[in-house]
């Protein structure tokens, strides 16, 4: 609509904002998206259909959907995601649509969603994922280790734990694909 939005850094009064600015000056066009107590927004971007996505890491886990087509001031439309993330119920089972932390949100022209979320608390790690607009997965990519070590359940060889993720084994597949990502300890 000939605006920049940008996300402002929270300054410790709530709620953060997404203000719009005029894109040759940088002075602020008077609109506004106030976001809601408790959202921790870390990345914004607009959909194909013109609709504004904010990844937001506090204790929703979830990407927020603002709809603009009312004319009005952008409003909450819907929301991606499992609310609660990776700590819903029950706390730590890994999954679709089960965001850790989600740091990054994008879209396509085909409507899909990328989400960009943590697979671990200490950094270095990452579950780059892809879903249609409706929520199926299409594609998931792990980045889960940087400097970690993993341990084979002297119970079964088939459950192996690292710091802070559980993962089965399935020893009948192709190399590389062995490993399935199971949770989040």
């Amino acid at each position: 609509n000939g605006v920049l939005w940008t996300l402002l850094e929270p300054d410790g009064t709530p709620p953060q904002e997404i203000i719009a600015l005029n894109p040759r000056t940088g002075e602020r066009t008077g609109s506004t998206i106030r976001l809601q107590e408790g959202v921790d927004a870390k990345a914004i971007c607009f959909a194909v259909d013109g609709r504004l996505l904010v990844a937001d890491a506090g204790p929703a886990q979830q990407v927020h959907i603002y709809d603009f087509s009312s004319g009005e001031s952008p409003r909450l439309a819907d929301t991606f995601g499992s609310h609660g993330g990776i700590y819903a119920h029950p706390a730590g089972r890994f999954g679709d649509l089960r965001f850790n932390m989600p740091s990054a949100v994008g879209s396509d022209a085909d409507g899909n969603i990328y989400v960009t979320h943590r697979g671990s608390t200490g950094g270095g790690s990452t579950v780059l994922e892809s879903y249609t607009p409706k929520g199926q997965l299409n594609w998931r990519l792990f980045g889960l280790h940087f400097v970690d070590m993993a341990d084979v359940d002297p119970e079964s060889d088939t459950e192996v734990f690292t710091k802070e993720e559980r993962f089965t084994m399935d020893y009948s597949k192709p190399p590389g694909r062995q490993w399935s990502y199971e949770g989040y300890t």
